[in-house]
């Protein structure tokens, strides 16, 4: 993992909004605004983390996750799938790099669709939508 990401950022990082955990556990959209000044390479994506292997494996089995930039899909042959286990913790990291904005709004949106309720080992997680739209200003 760490050779993947390599220091380049989050685009989350960057975000002007912050969300509660229990925003996050409960399908909807979330919204995001991220001001650049000048291009900048960022990661982006989807995390799911649970308290085994086992676990991460039956629930990955039920989240179908699309991406989109600027309103088109990006394929999932553009797209890395990192596994990490540490402890009492696996995550999946369903990824994509981010890079040569020109200037200008951009559109980056993630959406987790769970197929059925979900429990991770931490909580419970109801089927549906779970997404994040972000509006990406570059420049001035």
């Amino acid at each position: 993992m760490e050779s993947f990401f390599a220091g380049t950022p989050f685009l989350y990082e960057f975000a002007l909004e912050e969300y509660s955990e229990e925003a996050h556990m409960a399908p909807g959209v979330l919204t995001y605004t991220v001001m650049m000044e000048s291009s900048q390479a960022v990661m982006d994506g989807y995390v799911w983390c649970t308290t085994t292997r086992d676990i991460l494996n039956e629930n990955w089995a039920k989240i179908q996750v699309s991406m989109e930039l600027n309103d088109r899909a990006i394929r999932r042959e553009n797209m890395d799938l990192e596994v990490y286990e540490d402890g009492d913790i696996a995550c999946n990291f369903l990824t994509v790099l981010l890079s040569d904005w020109p200037d200008g709004q951009h559109s980056f949106a993630v959406t987790a669709t769970f197929t059925a309720p979900l429990n991770d080992g931490f909580g419970d997680y109801a089927a549906g939508d779970y997404s994040e739209v972000y509006t990406i200003h570059v420049g001035d």
